[in-house]
């Protein structure tokens, strides 16, 4: 017996532009937000005490390049539409 499956994925303009806008604000805020944190971490863990310094210093790591990713993207999103 075969499943006879539709996925209806047509999404309208106005709902993906709007995840686009959300995307653009939301997406540097928390990753500025994951920098600031990871950042704290590694401070916290510097003198040995506290464990998890390694998943601060992955956190920082991805911060930064997901920031770079992001600033990089607007700038060939913004070349494009000049």
């Amino acid at each position: 017996m075969l499943l006879n499956v539709t996925l209806n994925l047509a999404v309208r303009p106005e709902t993906a532009l709007s995840v686009g806008i959300i995307q653009i604000i939301l997406v540097p805020a928390l990753t500025l937000t994951g920098l600031i944190v990871s950042s704290v971490g590694i401070r916290q863990t510097r003198n040995g005490r506290r464990s998890g310094r390694g998943s601060a210093v992955a956190g920082v790591w991805m911060a930064i390049i997901y920031l770079v990713i992001t600033a990089l993207s607007l700038i060939v999103v913004t070349v494009q539409s000049a």
